[in-house]
């Protein structure tokens, strides 16, 4: 039987939760906003209405910590149901949005090559990249590609093949409601950013962001104590009071 909404809707709503929120968020981001765009989430995914409740506040603190949205129409982040927990993944405007933050890039995006475009790259030290898209923009996807423009104007990209895309989604919940089925496009961005980023200067906020929170086709990235509500590598989340805790503190 599927949860309560109401009973999830009062856990996440808890006055001490998003007070916790409150703490960690950017001033101009709002808790009772972060809850409730994770709710609306939910409400459009019965599976995630019955993930553990423990990983749903987990995924919403970590979007906080991040700085990043849950759904809603920037697309930063999302809760995917993965084995009865929910994990947060990064979209691709989350992705990029993160990288800019850093400084270390001046602009970073990725597309995707359709059949039928003009499409050429080389690689080695007369590095080029040629997209003219003028295919149907309804056929299928045959590459996708991120560029980064760094500092001191140089820019990296990184290519990759449609065999190489399927063989990442392979790895991954191939289920109906799977993002690869419903916007493969956007995942094939995704997935050529976040290779993109394995040649790019980081800091340690996003090394955590982009190898932390990896695909759902690799693995969850919620680890809950089945015996506790102790979060491996991350906080504790009372259960009775929704208050984020100290991690090395046990729960009563």
């Amino acid at each position: 039987m599927a949860r309560n909404v109401l009973s999830v809707k009062d856990q996440l709503l808890n006055p001490n939760f998003l007070k916790s929120l409150q703490e960690i968020l950017p001033s101009t981001f709002s808790p009772e906003r972060m809850v409730r765009l994770a709710l609306s989430s939910m409400a459009e995914n019965d599976r995630l209405m019955q993930c553990d409740i423990k990983s749903i506040r987990f995924g919403i603190v970590e979007a906080a910590r991040l700085g990043l949205e849950i759904g809603g129409p920037l697309g930063q982040a999302y809760l995917t149901p993965r084995k009865g927990r929910a994990v947060l993944v990064l979209g691709y405007r989350g992705m990029v949005d993160i990288a800019i933050r850093t400084g270390l890039v001046n602009a970073i995006m990725a597309e995707v090559v359709r059949e039928g475009d003009k499409f050429s790259f080389e690689y080695g030290t007369q590095r080029k990249l040629r997209h003219i898209p003028v295919g149907d923009p309804d056929t299928p996807v045959s590459h996708a590609y991120a560029i980064a423009d760094m500092p001191g104007g140089t820019q990296i990209f990184h290519v990759l093949s449609r065999k190489e895309i399927d063989r990442i989604r392979s790895r991954g919940d191939a289920g109906s409601k799977s993002p690869w089925v419903t916007d493969f496009a956007e995942m094939a961005r995704k997935t050529a950013l976040r290779n993109l980023f394995k040649f790019l200067p980081t800091t340690p906020a996003v090394r955590e962001a982009f190898y932390r929170h990896v695909e759902t086709e690799e693995a969850a990235a919620v680890h809950v104590d089945a015996q506790s509500d102790q979060v491996i590598d991350g906080e504790v989340i009372d259960p009775e009071t929704g208050e984020i805790i100290d991690a090395t503190r046990e729960v009563a």
